[in-house]
């Protein structure tokens, strides 16, 4: 054998020992694991364990509820020093409870331990303040803005309040907010309580969690005086000029313009958010006040004729294909809006006042679909037994549909009526290097019920799809029922097919019919 044939052997079995070796490192090396912080932090109305960590090995981490269940498990991989677990559902202000932390090593060794106990809520009322809008004579009070502390040492989420002043009592939703541990924070909710005179007035008032349960309770004393600035409109209608005062509660239109956009199509999302119902039923009032008990048709051409004028302009002069949807509140704040504003609004409105009505979107354009128990003799149907009600052009009255998209079947309908609205984001995307490539996508998302009737039979797959349609991977996951306004967390880990070129494309199915789907911009190979 020569001499440069016995180098290359050799050479080769060194190398092949030396991988053999490098696979029983790192399958017989003992895994470590050190906490180097944990606490309890708010993701995005979830109450959640973040734990910052250091391990030199795959770990499986499970975290048990104080009933001994499994309430949250994952692997984790080398390159992952951080987790975040909820450790309840949306909104929810965890009550006295025990959680136990446990680390596992890749072959389901225990090496890690902790307890954790947090106790019950504990939130103090420091001060109230009302909102008040003088009526004639006396004021009426339409919102208020309460200071909390957060003496615990777990987020607590302010769900709704009874308030009683001066003999009179209603309940009202919290604007979404929460308060942190050792933190003060201000929460807010419109409510509506009219005749009250001037002068003193004992104000009482109960906080509540979202299982109900009492959070805080406080009574103080308030003095009625106007503080909420007052929109005036002016528009022609009937051939006479209407003049409109309608108070706007900044905090209420602060907590809307703050709110991200929805990367959703069906604009019904910004009609079926409940926590500005109750104020605009009190626009509804003032505007219908007008024309008194008039016909039905009336009515809606009252209301149409003060969102039509409105000023119209582009969201983006310079792209008029850009859309930034606005909730009703920012349109009454006299924003300059374009059309599918206008028919957020004026659906709002005409949903409040039991109107079966949609959404028309049509190319370029959106107005509403009302059917009504009253024939137009004028005009006849748009589609789907819904006369066309435009919203953006002046002195178009219900059923004028001169100007409307001529082809019925690029219509696409949106009912305002009472249904489930189901949609889905990704709140993060983390590739898993073991190979000296992205092996593994661990995806966590989360699904949204933003309409008015419960989710049932919710499926989210995710899978990874070549131009072709080809997939590949799939993984499944499902939640039974899912309440309006509520959101929950799903986990996906997605084994990358490598030798195809494909993106990953998440799906969310309702009793089998596919709502919404969204794929990533990176493609894998």
């Amino acid at each position: 054998m020569s001499t440069k044939k016995k180098v290359l052997i050799c050479f080769s079995a060194i190398l092949l020992i030396i991988i053999i070796f490098g696979y029983i490192l790192l399958f017989t090396q003992e895994t470590t694991f050190s906490l180097v912080s944990s606490n309890v932090v708010d993701d995005n109305g979830f109450p959640s364990l973040l734990i910052n960590f250091n391990a030199n090995n795959i770990i499986n981490v499970n975290l048990i509820s104080q009933d001994n269940q499994i309430f949250y498990t994952d692997k984790l991989y080398t390159s992952q020093k951080e987790i975040l677990i909820p450790i309840s559902s949306y909104r929810e202000t965890l009550s006295s409870s025990n959680y136990h932390l446990e680390i596992f090593d890749n072959s389901m060794n225990k090496i890690y331990n902790k307890k954790y106990t947090f106790q019950k809520s504990n939130l103090l009322i420091t001060s109230i303040e009302g909102q008040w809008w003088k009526e004639n004579q006396d004021y009426s009070l339409i919102g208020v803005i309460i200071t909390v502390k957060n003496n615990g040492d777990v987020p607590i989420y302010p769900y709704s309040i009874d308030l009683t002043i001066n003999g009179k009592s209603t309940s009202a939703q919290v604007l979404p907010t929460v308060v942190l541990p050792n933190d003060n924070q201000l929460i807010s909710c419109y409510l509506y309580i009219d005749s009250i005179s001037v002068g003193e007035k004992n104000c009482d008032i109960s906080i509540y969690d979202k299982n109900n349960e009492i959070l805080a309770e406080s009574s103080d004393s308030i003095i009625p005086e106007e503080n909420v600035p007052i929109q005036h409109f002016s528009w022609e209608y009937n051939n006479k000029i209407r003049k409109l005062d309608i108070p706007l509660p900044q905090y209420l239109h602060d907590y809307y313009s703050d709110l991200d956009r929805l990367d959703i199509n069906d604009y019904g999302a910004y009609i079926f958010d409940p926590y500005d119902d109750q104020y605009l039923s009190l626009v509804k009032d003032l505007l219908l006040s007008i024309v008194g008990n008039a016909d039905d048709v009336t009515k809606i051409n009252l209301i149409a004729s003060f969102v039509q004028y409105l000023e119209y302009q582009w969201d983006d002069p310079n792209d008029h294909n850009y859309e930034y949807p606005r909730y009703p509140v920012e349109i009454l704040d006299k924003q300059p809006c374009d059309c599918e504003d206008k028919s957020i609004l004026a659906g709002n409105i005409f949903m409040l006042m039991g109107y079966n009505i949609s959404l028309l979107d049509v190319p370029y354009h959106m107005a509403i679909g009302v059917n009504i128990n009253q024939e137009l003799s004028k005009y006849d149907y748009f589609i789907n037994e819904y006369y066309y009600l435009e919203t953006t052009y002046e002195d178009h009255e219900l059923g004028d549909s001169s100007g409307a998209w001529p082809d019925i079947d690029e219509v696409t309908i949106y009912p305002l009526t009472s249904r489930p609205l189901l949609h889905h984001e990704w709140k993060k995307a983390e590739g898993v290097i073991l190979n000296g490539k992205t092996d593994i996508i661990k995806l966590r998302l989360i699904v949204e019920n933003l309409g008015t009737k419960e989710a049932n039979e919710i499926r989210i797959d995710g899978a990874f799809y070549t131009s072709a349609g080809q997939k590949y991977n799939l993984e499944k996951s499902s939640i039974s029922t899912l309440k309006p306004g509520e959101k929950k967390q799903i986990n996906l880990q997605l084994n990358v097919p490598h030798g195809k070129s494909t993106i990953l494309k998440t799906q969310i199915y309702m009793n089998g019919i596919l709502i919404e789907e969204k794929e990533s911009e990176t493609q894998f190979s």
